[in-house]
């Protein structure tokens, strides 16, 4: 649990997460989603005390969640994290700062931070095939 606490860390210190999380001023976790088509988009994170989940999504999966906020698209990231943010904030105001406990590192014992949390795929993986122009039946 601790190496998956540290993993999970990262989404806050260093992913897609880190702009609204790291203002919580205490160790955190968590992870963040967008469903295909931006119809929901959520966060999830944990400090020792207290874990939560914000999610955004519409009335049924057709519905798009693009433009919320003046936002092209709305992700786990953006509103989710923010106002998971300032909950956790109020929810945790006289507690303690608590660490987390240390990874075991099981599997290896050297930490390499996640350089590049948001993968970035060639060109070529991305781009779509033409579809074949349909032929008339006689």
């Amino acid at each position: 649990m601790a190496d998956l606490t540290y993993a999970l860390g990262e989404v806050t210190r260093a992913g897609t997460a880190t702009a609204a999380v790291s203002k919580l001023g205490r160790p955190s976790a968590g992870k963040t989603g967008t469903s295909q088509n931006n119809a929901s988009a959520w966060f999830s994170g944990y400090v020792p005390q207290l874990a939560t989940s914000v999610a955004f999504f519409r009335d049924d999966a057709t519905q798009s969640l693009n433009g919320i906020g003046g936002l092209t698209s709305l992700t786990g990231g953006t509103f989710p994290a923010r106002i998971w943010t300032a909950y956790m904030k109020v929810a945790l105001k006289d507690q303690p700062v608590i660490d987390f406990p240390a990874p075991a590192n099981i599997g290896g014992t050297d930490v390499k931070p996640i350089p590049d949390p948001v993968p970035t795929l060639p060109v070529s993986a991305v781009t779509p095939t033409p579809t074949p122009t349909p032929t008339k039946k006689k």
